[in-house]
């Protein structure tokens, strides 16, 4: 959750805003009776009072935040009050940031910050490291914005305001969270919530559990998630913190949502939620809750079926998410937008949709692809030429000593080689650290493809369509169901590095029955592990396994007559052995397969780009691949094939 304090006022409520502006009014009455003479002190008194009613307005107006921000912004550069332009900058990149003007935002905090230096204003200086951590944690850039929060820190701790010492550390644990440190995060996390009590900040003591909430929503840990949800939302309703008030509703009804996604209940739970945080966030405004909160309703109406609602909801969503170039909202409201029209019939539709899907999703990689390389270049320059400058130094200083020291030329020359190895050196390094990073995203792609193929797709929707014709309406809604589901399980993990071995085990039992009607109940199948797994505990990595079980059923399978079965198997030797997956058929036999395959030109990518992402996610080497040709002991005849894979757990 993204929290932005603006100045150290917390209680937003419409006492305190009548209040501010009842006082706004005494000084204006004030000032137009000495006229032309009103001393400087009521202008810079007036600029102030404007800050805290911008701040005021900060979480439930932002038109009116932007309003006061101008205004004091005017007043101030008149008068030359740099303590009030400062403020002016700092109000208007909270703006920014809320209407998603990200770079414009960082913009304005630089400001704060070279006003803070210039005047030696440290609470400046200490809100413009705070802010500027903020954007670059929305950005991802999670080292940058770790680097701002703790130098935000340093300056508070220096001031001795625990407030907004709490302020840093509730941000660094938002970072670490998001990093999946989730230790760390909770350390920090209380830390915060103990400075915001000591001080009776209850804003900040809501905002400690919302971010504690989230902590255990990301474990899974989904009672003790709610709990802290919900004394959030009750804090917050209680002090009329409107933006608070619409994230933690789009949170709670996350949770229900999730809950409801493994135990088939609470959906209504987490509709209810989703259209109290829309109402909330069309109030305040911010565009980014009201694109979630849409797209999340569409979700829900599209699983109760009632599509007309699911995409009017998805489609409005859509809109805001366009305008405003919100990524990853774009692509879950294509991917259920996709499943709408699916269900409707309208396949054309459905494919467009989904080829939209696919096109922001691969954006959002190269778009991280080219801004390491962006960063990679930048930093290549900038060694080139300190290099060449050094070099050039170095160079005029042996010149003017040559004729008295020649020693000191040798040393000098040997001290420029050092300097120039040790640069290409951290250059190459870099590059290294980009390439993988690259393959590893590439890898990711190609896995997310061999998953959601158009031809699995289209052939498995043909089918269900076949069914519709031949009026089994029944059999047709159930493989609607099951399709929809799947494909949101894919886009679930597709975000995911590591899935636990029971969320692999629900992928594959959707994946499978949605093959095993494409191909007419052709074959069994059955999906087990040993007592040594904990499926809710030992993870996989995401899209690992379905590549493998598709070729054993296309490549294995399929070519082979009489009966055809297929065991997937989840076992352990022991508490400190590996993972071991065994995906095993009784098909034809890799041997036909290969020659078969050698005639029509084609061979399978699919165990190629599951090998490259193992040794990608696992530098040590220990996760690997066995493939078994299963043989009879007596005559040699191929009686299928076992596909092993090794994975060392990720910590």
């Amino acid at each position: 959750m993204f929290i932005l304090f603006i100045v150290n006022v917390y209680s937003q409520n419409k006492n305190k805003i009548d209040s501010l502006e009842d006082e706004l009014k005494k000084f204006e009455a004030q000032k137009k009776e000495f006229g032309i003479n009103a001393p400087a002190m009521f202008d810079t008194t007036k600029a102030t009072i404007l800050y805290y009613l911008a701040a005021e307005y900060s979480s439930n107006n932002i038109n009116k935040l932007k309003e006061y921000a101008d205004e004091i912004l005017s007043i101030s550069q008149a008068i030359g009050y740099k303590k009030g332009i400062g403020n002016a900058y700092n109000c208007i990149g909270a703006y920014f940031n809320y209407t998603g003007k990200l770079d414009s935002a960082l913009e304005c905090y630089q400001k704060v910050y070279d006003i803070g230096v210039a005047i030696g204003d440290k609470n400046s200086i200490a809100n413009a490291f705070q802010n500027r951590g903020a954007i670059y944690d929305n950005q991802g850039n999670y080292a940058e914005a770790l680097k701002n929060y703790l130098s935000a820190l340093k300056v508070r701790e220096e001031m001795g305001n625990k407030s907004r010492m709490a302020d840093a550390y509730r941000s660094i644990g938002n970072v670490y969270t998001s990093m999946h440190k989730f230790d760390d995060a909770l350390e920090n996390d209380v830390k915060a919530l103990e400075l915001f009590k000591s001080v009776g900040n209850i804003a900040g003591v809501a905002g400690c559990y919302g971010s504690i909430g989230t902590i255990y929503f990301q474990q899974s840990k989904l009672d003790t998630a709610l709990i802290n949800y919900n004394e959030a939302l009750r804090i917050s309703l209680e002090l009329n913190l409107k933006d608070e008030i619409s994230g933690l509703y789009l949170d709670i009804g996350g949770v229900y949502k999730e809950i409801a996604t493994k135990e088939g209940k609470y959906y209504d739970e987490a509709l209810k939620n989703y259209l109290s945080a829309l109402k909330v966030s069309e109030e305040t405004g911010n565009e980014l809750s009201i694109a979630d909160a849409n797209i999340n309703i569409g979700s829900i109406y599209e699983i109760f079926n009632k599509l007309p609602e699911a995409l009017k909801y998805e489609t409005k969503g859509l809109e805001i998410a366009k305008k405003n170039d919100l990524k990853q909202e774009l692509i879950l409201a294509y991917r259920v937008i996709a499943v709408i029209n699916a269900k409707r019939k309208n396949f054309e539709a459905a494919f467009g949709n989904e080829e939209k899907y696919h096109d922001v999703y691969a954006e959002v990689f190269n778009q991280e692809n080219e801004k390491n390389m962006a960063k990679l270049q930048l930093q290549y320059d900038y060694d080139k030429k300190e290099a060449a400058a050094k070099a050039e130094q170095e160079k005029k200083d042996i010149e003017l000593k040559a004729e008295k020291n020649r020693l000191i030329i040798s040393s000098t020359a040997f001290t420029v080689i050092l300097i120039m190895g040790g640069v290409l050196f951290n250059v190459n390094r870099k590059r290294k650290a980009y390439l993988y990073k690259q393959n590893l995203a590439e890898s990711e792609m190609k896995a997310l493809r061999a998953q959601m193929n158009p031809h699995f797709m289209f052939n498995s929707l043909n089918s269900i369509q076949q069914m519709v014709l031949n009026n089994e309406n029944e059999n047709a809604f159930k493989y609607l169901d099951t399709y929809s589901k799947l494909t949101r399980r894919i886009l679930e993990n597709s975000e995911k590095k590591w899935i636990t071995v029971q969320e692999e085990i629900k992928f594959l039992e959707l994946y499978l029955q949605i093959e095993s009607l494409r191909f007419q109940n052709a074959f069994e199948f059955e999906i087990k592990y040993d007592e040594n797994v904990v499926p809710s505990m030992d993870k996989i990595p995401a899209m690992i396994i379905q590549p493998i079980v598709e070729n054993a059923i296309k490549h294995g399978l399929m070519r082979k007559d009489g009966d055809k079965k297929l065991l997937i198997s989840f076992n352990r030797k022991d508490d400190d052995a590996p993972l071991e997956v065994i995906v095993e058929d009784n098909g034809v036999g890799r041997e036909l397969t290969m020659s078969m395959e050698k005639k029509t030109d084609h061979q399978s990518m699919s165990l190629s780009i599951t090998e490259n992402r193992l040794r990608l996610l696992d530098e040590n080497g220990n996760s690997k691949i066995i493939i078994e040709d299963l043989k009879d002991a007596m005559n040699g005849k191929p009686l299928g094939t076992r596909v092993k894979v090794i994975i060392t757990q990720n910590d």
